[in-house]
């Protein structure tokens, strides 16, 4: 399976809920090889605008009992997740979503962790929010000359035992710490999606693993 995400839309009412629940506790069945050799367990990310607020269980049509399949709860997200009355928006919720919905890093083995943590420390050191996406991949390329790595793409292809790497493994350092994933939308893009505090706390955390 490419994408590890499934979408369920419908109207009010038309058991989006138990469906969803029904298909993680069926995923969960399968041999982990029918979706792609990793699966973990599915679990479920709710994208309603009412239900992040506790109480109101009736009028929001939580039906928190259906998210029980066979005796087992399927995990559930952004439910219940703020009080009522709080002011929550579609900038909270994208980043609420990220943070449900991205991985802990697994980083290849065959770059040492000091390396990668290195990387990742220079980043740091220059992450600027106010930076357009031009800058921002040119301190992105800075960090790759640093360490050794090239960017020269063409010149990698040709002579690959030249280099030790090349900035598109930098960059896939710095996609991993932060989304967890080696595929993701624009990382610049999701890094000003989870804004500076968050992505600072995602690449700490990936520092603590490698250093742990």
């Amino acid at each position: 399976m490419k994408h590890k995400m499934i979408t369920i839309l419908g109207p009010t009412a038309s058991g989006k809920t138990s469906l969803a629940a029904a298909l993680a506790a069926k995923i969960d069945s399968l041999d982990a090889a029918s979706w792609g050799g990793n699966t973990k367990g599915a679990e479920i990310i709710s994208a309603d605008s009412r239900q992040v607020y506790r109480g109101m269980d009736i009028g929001t049509g939580k039906d928190l009992e259906d998210y029980t399949v066979g005796g087992k709860l399927i995990p559930y997200h952004l439910i219940d997740i703020c009080d009522a009355g709080t002011k929550y928006n579609l900038f909270q919720y994208q980043q609420d979503f990220y943070d449900a919905y991205l991985e802990k890093p697994v980083f290849d083995e065959k770059f040492d962790k000091a390396l990668i943590a290195d990387v990742l420390d220079r980043f740091l050191d220059g992450f600027d929010m106010a930076d357009d996406s031009t800058a921002w991949f040119n301190k992105v390329k800075a960090i790759t000359e640093a360490i050794g790595f090239t960017t020269d793409m063409k010149a990698y292809k040709q002579s690959p035992e030249a280099f030790p790497g090349t900035v598109a493994d930098v960059s896939t350092f710095l996609r991993l710490a932060v989304t967890g994933k080696t595929n993701s939308p624009d990382l610049y893009t999701v890094m000003h999606l989870l804004g500076h505090d968050r992505t600072v706390e995602r690449i700490h955390s990936a520092l603590a693993l490698l250093r742990g």
